[in-house]
């Protein structure tokens, strides 16, 4: 079934003095931060003002960016781990070497790669997903509580994830599954089966409401809306054609709220989902 709903395209930043933007992050209250690259130099952007620049020589491979809190931002960097930013101080978290890592008000989630299972067991990289408190450090593995749901497939790495409030929603490739961690309760839960999830560019939580988003076989892009209950998600429909395809997949991640983050090299728009009242 075909959904009518409301999908806003909002310019967000734009940069063409750079090289082109590396990555970038929206919160609901904190606003716009984005990472961009200019000649030799890396600079952080904040609400339209300069945080943080320095050469690329100090970290050579900085690749992502996301708000931490409201006065500070994470930063992670092939191959080095993750660093918090604020205007004028810099430390450095021990997450490992992540892959990515989803922030909540109290927790970040971070993920790891596919080699993750070969890791030692007494490292974060050997739970795919390893949770830290920003007070206490780490909670929480995905390996200490996985076992204690039946599900199918074989899982190996986190494809897709969203937070809604302490709760990370994400997907696990080679299982057809919704996932949920909750790192307040320690609790894990494997919710229906969509089928096919190879092709989710990414997720986006908005209360109840789940929204994937998708590529099809032509290259055009949709949207599938589901409802999450405790122990099933139902497909309500799809919104096609969505105004997206100029977008490269790698720079496309979904935020809390049915709202999804779209990059370019020197463009940032965000998409916002809204169901009919």
């Amino acid at each position: 079934m075909n959904l009518q709903v409301a999908t806003e395209y909002r310019l967000l930043a734009t940069e063409e003095r750079c090289t082109h933007i590396v990555s970038c992050d929206v919160h609901d209250k904190f606003g716009t931060v984005y990472l961009a690259e200019t000649g030799d130099r890396y600079t952080v952007n904040v609400n339209g003002t300069v945080w943080r620049t320095w050469r690329k020589q100090q970290w050579p491979f900085t690749r992502r960016v996301k708000w931490f809190e409201s006065d500070a931002v994470l930063v992670w960097i092939t191959g080095e781990g993750a660093i918090v930013l604020s205007r004028d101080d810099t430390r450095t978290l021990q997450y490992g070497t992540p892959s990515n890592i989803f922030v909540s008000e109290n927790y970040a989630y971070v993920t790891y790669g596919e080699d993750a299972s070969s890791s030692f067991a007494s490292s974060p990289e050997f739970s795919i997903i390893s949770v830290y408190s920003k007070v206490n450090g780490r909670v929480l593995g995905l390996d200490e509580v996985i076992d204690n749901v039946p599900y199918s497939g074989t899982p190996n790495e986190v494809s897709q994830a969203c937070t809604s409030e302490d709760v990370l929603i994400f997907l696990l490739d080679n299982t057809p599954h919704i996932w949920t961690l909750d790192a307040p309760s320690r609790g894990v839960s494997c919710i229906g089966s969509l089928g096919d999830l190879a092709r989710t560019l990414a997720i986006s939580v908005s209360g109840q409401m789940l929204f994937l988003l998708k590529s099809a076989a032509n290259e055009q892009h949709y949207l599938e809306v589901c409802r999450l209950d405790p122990l099933n998600v139902t497909k309500l429909g799809v919104v096609e054609a969505l105004e997206i395809s100029t977008f490269n997949p790698d720079r496309i991640h979904g935020i809390p709220g049915g709202m999804f983050v779209l990059s370019k090299r020197s463009a940032v728009t965000l998409l916002k989902v809204a169901l009919p009242k």
